[in-house]
């Protein structure tokens, strides 16, 4: 792998461990408290999303990991049509249930990941 392929991969299983801890959702508010952690993550996601079809991008994958991130994917878009327009932070996301589905895809994803390294 290249670097940009190293460093896609990184920020790619960061965004999902993000997604998937309240504690580090907190964390990440505390350090930058006037940016919406969930509307940042989102953002992070989507911008992941926008190159899945590059091939350089499909390379840092095996294909059970590129289908796992495309279930993801196909879940946490179907989610994200149910939350709320204006999007409530940290910690008032966490009573909204689609967010916690969100997380708990997140968590499974990630345990994947950090299992299978």
């Amino acid at each position: 792998m290249n670097e940009l392929q190293i460093n896609t991969r990184k920020t790619i299983l960061n965004t999902l461990d993000l997604l998937g801890s309240f504690s580090k959702q907190s964390e990440y508010k505390s350090s930058v408290p006037f940016v919406n952690i969930p509307a940042e993550l989102i953002e992070q996601w989507s911008n992941h999303n926008r190159i899945k079809n590059n091939n350089w991008y499909i390379e840092i994958w095996t294909e059970n990991e590129y289908l796992l991130l495309e279930a993801f994917n196909k879940n946490f878009q179907e989610k994200l049509v149910c939350l709320p327009k204006k999007l409530p932070d940290i910690p008032q996301i966490l009573e909204n249930e689609n967010w916690i589905e969100i997380m708990e895809m997140a968590q499974d994803i990630n345990y994947y990941f950090t299992s299978n390294i």
